[in-house]
């Protein structure tokens, strides 16, 4: 049997051991699964992207949140505006941007130095994976949901208060499309 556990854990590469370990801890009311499966209102970081310029860890919490913590696993920012899960996140190259897709459907682009957000709409299940897609004048973003589609939003348009232009969709497929990533 599986044990959950609430720990966010720094590992030292070199000697396999770890380094930091801190517990993630609910900062809202909702609660993953309800709480006739998780009584205890256990929040569990369910996505994780490290930002190599900031030094930083950017968290997909369980209750609904996005996180951004230091490497000695300190908070920094809590982005609360997802109803469900944070299933996925991503950090701009910049440090200064973040992505998340979330069991509400939506996407969320949040602006780490002014701590505004922006949510795009679109999708009718629950978005797995988000991320950058080189653009023409920036980066734009792509989303996958459970809801068997794939799609590029204007990046620009997203950050500029706009609704968020779609530029391409991909299904709805066969099944579920629930990763994606850019190569150059």
């Amino acid at each position: 049997r599986h044990r959950v556990s609430q720990q966010v854990t720094v590992w030292d590469v070199a000697t396999g051991m770890p380094k930091q370990k801190k517990s993630v801890g609910s900062k809202t009311n909702y609660v993953f699964g309800g709480i006739e499966r998780n009584p205890d209102s256990t929040a569990w970081a369910f996505a994780m992207d490290h930002n190599p310029r900031r030094n930083t860890l950017a968290l997909g919490v369980s209750d609904a949140t996005v996180r951004v913590w230091d490497m000695n696993l300190q908070e920094l920012v809590i982005f609360q505006g997802h109803a469900k899960d944070v299933c996925s996140v991503c950090a701009h190259e910049s440090g200064d941007e973040l992505l998340s897709g979330s069991g509400d459907g939506m996407v969320g682009v949040w602006d780490v130095k002014n701590r505004q957000a922006r949510a795009i709409p679109g999708h009718e299940g629950s978005v797995h994976d988000v991320g950058y897609w080189p653009g023409e004048k920036g980066h734009d973003i792509f989303s996958v949901s459970v809801d068997r589609t794939f799609r590029v939003w204007d990046g620009n348009s997203a950050r500029e208060g706009e609704q968020p232009l779609q530029l391409a969709q991909i299904g709805p497929g066969a099944t579920a499309v629930l990763s994606a990533a850019w190569s150059p």
